[in-house]
């Protein structure tokens, strides 16, 4: 049986997902503390955490970890929560809190049913 096509070019199309996505997060970042000083500091420092943690899952296999989904889990939940306590809630910032609780508690679910 031959090879699919994800099996030919899936691995790179995510690598170089993650390399644009953290390219255009990195400029996108510059001009908000350039604009904003230090109080996009938080936002920044979360956001590289998780492009960081996104690209140690793309290029070393950790997609399906359970430790990654964990700390990517609280990166969205931080990466949200910053928002809220600046009194700036928007719909972004509820969506990365409410998806990251949700999987917390997804792998919290798994962990207690495989033990």
């Amino acid at each position: 049986m031959g090879e699919t096509l994800w099996d030919q070019f899936g691995e790179t199309a995510v690598r170089a997902f993650v390399v644009i996505f953290a390219g255009l997060f990195l400029l996108s970042t510059v001009a908000d503390v350039q604009q904003q000083g230090l109080t996009a500091l938080p936002t920044a420092l979360i956001g590289m955490y998780v492009i960081g943690l996104t690209g140690w899952a793309g290029f070393y296999d950790g997609l399906e970890d359970p430790r990654f989904r964990v700390l990517l889990a609280l990166g969205l939940v931080a990466w949200g929560g910053v928002d809220i306590v600046r009194s700036q809630l928007n719909t972004t910032s509820i969506a990365f809190v409410s998806l990251g609780a949700g999987l917390l508690g997804l792998s919290a679910w798994e962990r207690r049913r495989d033990e």
